[in-house]
């Protein structure tokens, strides 16, 4: 199993054979050399989020192959170039970015996306928790949920006393 790890404007994986943390060298993150703010893997699929630029809208980079090639998504259309990625999560072939203006959802491994944004929750969203049932989205307004890929929002608490930047539950127990 890799373990990767980011800073603000490097990726590295733990090899486990050598026993130390090798700094990925690639040249689309090199250039980009953006801040980074969230990585996320599902098999061999390995997403990172950053803050946006106005001179360089490239803010997910993604590697098919474990982290060893990156390409910079460029998907105008769907407005997400312009947003703070902030988190990832993933539900079966669905992959949700939570941003610094609401959802997206990718249905074709990250290659574009799709704002869910309707009945106005354009709040920002710091962390995603996925259930088989219920995905729990931590903003600054609280704790919303939703039951249906992010068709419709719940307000389920108000605001803890700040940004929810994480999720985890045990024993069906949600915490934040």
């Amino acid at each position: 199993k890799t373990v990767y790890v980011i800073t603000t404007s490097k990726l590295y994986f733990y090899n486990d054979n050598e026993k130390k943390w090798i700094r990925v060298a690639d040249s689309t993150l090199d250039y980009y050399n953006r801040y980074y703010k969230t990585i996320a893997n599902n098999g061999n699929k390995v997403l990172i989020g950053s803050d946006t630029n106005s001179l360089i809208k490239k803010n997910i980079f993604l590697s098919s192959d474990f982290g060893q090639t990156w390409k910079a998504i460029d998907d105008t259309l769907s407005g997400i170039m312009g947003q703070n990625i902030n988190c990832f999560a993933f539900k079966g072939n669905l992959i949700f970015a939570g941003t610094s203006r609401g959802i997206f959802i990718s249905s074709d491994s990250g290659e574009n996306w799709v704002a869910k944004n309707k009945n106005g929750f354009t709040q920002e969203v710091k962390s995603i928790y996925v259930s088989d049932t219920v995905m729990f989205f931590g903003t600054p307004i609280g704790i919303v949920n939703s039951f249906d890929n992010c068709e419709t929002f719940n307000l389920i608490t108000n605001r803890i006393g700040g940004y929810i930047t994480s999720l985890q539950s045990h024993k069906n127990i949600l915490y934040a």
